[in-house]
């Protein structure tokens, strides 16, 4: 009898451990929480806010009849900034550390970070030259830093405009790779202009099964494979 006992417990024991590293392993699965993750941060002329937080955004205002405001919601991979015409520059930047997933651990990827830019800018009226607006994209990844940008002219009223930034980033299932996104937005030097634009982050060269994921809880959602080599990828993004 006491034997039985002694095992029942023995075997108690094993069990409560072995369900103690099965909840550790859990945990140690998790996503970062948002305090682990890198800070993000808007400046612009009179105003300044930097966080953690996966998603912000200022109030809603409206300029040339269009809804803007400042921010980012890094799940969905996007960022927005606008500047309301006066001198200086406004910026929002975001960072993520990334991972790769579908490969085992270890496994190194190239890809390509692509931020779409859909932007903006209008003006009641400018003569001269330099009657524009700018907005600007950089991507800086461990490997490098890539940088475009787009000029929206107009001497009265509103113009659209869009461009992309990418760059090459290695991702290492299992380690996460940090990567920053930024937009920024300006008149051209003689110009009376508001700008705007709006980033949209997203992975391409990746193949069936693998999916880029984040600190801060975006899921790529341009994981199927293109119909084209990595070549042909290249000349796609890297004219």
């Amino acid at each position: 009898m006491h034997s039985w006992q002694s095992t029942s417990r023995t075997g108690s024991r094993a069990h409560a451990l072995a369900l103690l590293l099965a909840v550790l392993a859990c945990v140690g699965a998790l996503p970062a929480q948002a305090g682990d993750c890198p800070t993000n941060g808007i400046e612009k002329p009179g105003f300044t806010y930097s966080s953690v937080s996966g998603a912000y955004q200022t109030p809603d205002s409206t300029d040339f009849g269009q809804i803007v405001y400042d921010g980012w919601n890094l799940s969905t991979g996007t960022l927005r900034v606008h500047h309301w015409g006066g001198l200086g520059t406004s910026t929002v930047h975001v960072s993520d550390l990334y991972d790769l997933t579908g490969v085992p651990p270890g496994t190194q990827v190239v890809a390509l970070a692509v931020m779409d830019v859909k932007a903006w800018a209008a003006t009641d009226g400018c003569g001269g030259t330099g009657c524009a607006g700018y907005v600007g994209g950089t991507i800086t990844s461990p490997e490098q830093t890539a940088t475009q940008f787009g000029v929206g002219p107009t001497y009265g009223g509103f113009v659209s405009f869009n461009f992309f930034v990418a760059s090459y980033v290695t991702l290492t299932a299992g380690t996460p790779t940090p990567v920053t996104f930024q937009i920024d937005a300006r008149r051209v030097p003689g110009g009376s202009h508001s700008a705007d634009g709006v980033g949209t982050i997203h992975f391409v060269g990746l193949a069936p099964g693998q999916t880029v994921v984040s600190c801060q809880g975006y899921v790529d959602p341009s994981t199927p494979a293109l119909p084209t080599s990595w070549g042909g990828v290249k000349a796609r993004y890297l004219k």
